[in-house]
């Protein structure tokens, strides 16, 4: 180990939990992503169920909540490819 390791062992550091930062960051969207990619297969079928059990017509913001939030997971779900 010569003079110039020890001073540069900091940055060596510092980049090696960013680098840790960047994998776990890329797992968390990639998780997000699945689950958007799920809930913009089931939704539907919440929302179908509401709409035939009545409780979109007592409770319309329900049914407006479950329309938006899978409009969501449609945008945000696009990302993930589920046979990689």
């Amino acid at each position: 180990m010569g003079p110039g390791s020890l001073a540069s062992l900091p940055v060596r550091l510092c980049a090696a939990a960013l680098q840790q930062l960047y994998a776990v960051l890329c797992h968390c969207i990639d998780v997000v992503a699945a689950t958007a990619f799920w809930g913009t297969i089931l939704l539907p079928l919440a929302i179908v169920w509401t709409l035939l059990t009545g409780l979109a017509a007592a409770e319309p913001p329900l049914l407006v909540a479950l329309l938006g939030l899978n409009v969501v997971c449609i945008l945000v779900g696009q990302r993930h490819h589920p046979a990689e």
